[in-house]
């Protein structure tokens, strides 16, 4: 098969697999559920049915779990696609292996025994199979030290510290660009994402970036973002370019909802080009984010779903 005709197949597949989300119809039947068990069998007929009889596991597990449905169609998708061609899938997959490098920095930093991979502990380490960027080596490190000089030798980079706070938002930040490398039609969306990362660290948590939060997120929002301390610093830092994100934002407390907006028009977006786009990479990004925002879209409505005032919230930025 040629390459042209490799991209067809797998953008067939593609869209196939995009097709078997939960979608907003979905989420909606599941948030409008009487209760939380209901709304978890609803989610289980879907490709999420490894939440079947899930009703009385911990949250954390249940997340993990919509997660890790998530990623498995991410890695089919990818034993689909032309050689090279998972670029944008390992991109997209690292925003799973961040949650486990996470974890366990955590652990080392806790001096706690090595997480385990399994249903303990909120769902253990997520499989990232050939989508890995560096877990495999990461996931032997058995000191902070260790864990940084796995990272620094990994498309990540060095983050400077592997403190979980801090490390938290490098790593957003690192897989935020590292998809914009491999996926410019996806640069909208790490600019928006990237600035309200940027406001909440200096408006809500007056944290100072660190130098290497700096190098990563200036090439997106520029040199002055971070001496802003106020929202109206922040918009004034950025270019005209990155105030979309944040200029419906009156007060610091409505951050979620333009992170919602955001999400709603990756979603948008995404449907839109895998309407539209021709077989190609374009299409393989589309998919993997209707898949990531299907996700975070059940997540909202399986923690509101029994709460009359938290299920009228999470319908006005879900739905």
């Amino acid at each position: 098969m040629t390459a042209a005709g490799s991209w067809v197949a797998a953008s067939v597949r593609a869209r196939s697999i995009a097709h078997g989300r939960l979608g907003a119809g979905g989420v909606h039947s599941v948030l409008t559920a009487p209760d939380r068990a209901r709304g978890l069998a609803i989610a289980a007929g879907s490709m999420y049915s490894g939440l079947a009889g899930s009703a009385e596991r911990d949250p954390g597990a249940v997340e993990h779990e919509i997660g890790a449905a998530v990623l498995w169609r991410l890695r089919v998708l990818a034993g689909w696609l032309p050689p090279g061609g998972s670029l944008v899938l390992r991109s997209v997959a690292a925003f799973f292996e961040r949650e486990n490098l996470l974890r366990l920095a955590r652990a080392l930093q806790q001096d706690e025994p090595r997480p385990k991979a399994g249903p303990d502990d909120g769902g253990g380490d997520y499989a990232l199979g050939g989508l890995a960027s560096c877990w495999p080596a990461a996931s032997r490190a058995h000191s902070a030290a260790e864990l940084r000089s796995s990272l620094a030798a990994s498309p990540w980079g060095d983050p400077g510290t592997v403190d979980p706070v801090p490390l938290a938002d490098t790593l957003a930040l690192a897989a935020w660009r590292r998809l914009v490398a491999v996926a410019p039609a996806a640069r909208s969306w790490a600019r928006d994402a990237v600035v309200l990362l940027a406001a909440r660290l200096r408006v809500i948590e007056n944290a100072a970036p660190s130098d290497r939060q700096r190098a990563l997120a200036s090439p997106l929002l520029g040199a002055n973002w971070p001496s802003a301390t106020e929202l109206d610093a922040m918009r004034a830092s950025l270019p005209p370019s990155g105030r979309r994100a944040i200029d419906a934002v009156g007060a610091p407390d409505g951050l979620w909802l333009a992170e919602a907006a955001l999400i709603a028009r990756i979603d948008a977006d995404a449907v839109r080009l895998l309407r539209t786009a021709r077989p190609g990479p374009e299409v393989v990004l589309a998919t993997a984010a209707v898949l990531m925002v299907d996700g975070w879209r059940l997540r909202a409505a399986l923690t509101a779903v029994g709460d009359p005032i938290a299920v009228k919230e999470v319908l006005d930025v879900v739905a």
